[in-house]
């Protein structure tokens, strides 16, 4: 038995050696014919085609509804319902910011989060409507609102 197994391994290299030496000895394939250059695999229109003149105008808000699925707020493109005062809403102080703006926060009593705003900016989709001596308006998507100011 193991003198047939070892006759079958010999006799599968010597096949393989057979082989091997066949392949080497073989010609190979022709080189592939070569292109010409003025010969293209795409066929291209033999005049551009003419650009339209027509510009096309679109709002912000379209523009942003191709990047987003959900409405984003733009400050100022939205019409200013009347403010509601904002118990859930929490004055907790303010600090001059980095180009010597002053920033406010305020802490939404829902959600627990602190939202630090100033003017032109937008927080948690939270912007800063007006500040006066008494109270602060902030506006997101839900509405226009008033924080009083302690």
């Amino acid at each position: 038995m193991k003198s047939s197994i070892s006759k079958a391994v010999q006799g599968t290299l010597a096949l393989m050696a057979v082989c091997l030496t066949a392949a080497l000895l073989v010609p190979g394939h022709p080189e592939a014919p070569k292109i010409s250059q003025s010969v293209s695999p795409l066929s291209l229109p033999a005049e551009p085609a003419e650009q339209s003149t027509t510009q096309w105008r679109a709002s912000p808000e379209a523009i942003f509804s191709l990047f987003h699925r959900k409405k984003i707020f733009v400050p100022g493109l939205h019409a200013r319902p009347a403010p509601v005062p904002a118990p859930f809403l929490n004055f907790l102080g303010y600090y001059t910011g980095f180009p010597g703006t002053p920033c406010y926060m305020l802490k939404d009593t829902r959600t627990g989060r602190v939202i630090t705003l100033s003017k032109g900016s937008i927080a948690n989709g939270w912007s800063l409507v007006t500040i006066d001596d008494n109270r602060i308006t902030v506006q997101n998507l839900d509405g226009t609102y008033t924080v009083e100011r302690r």
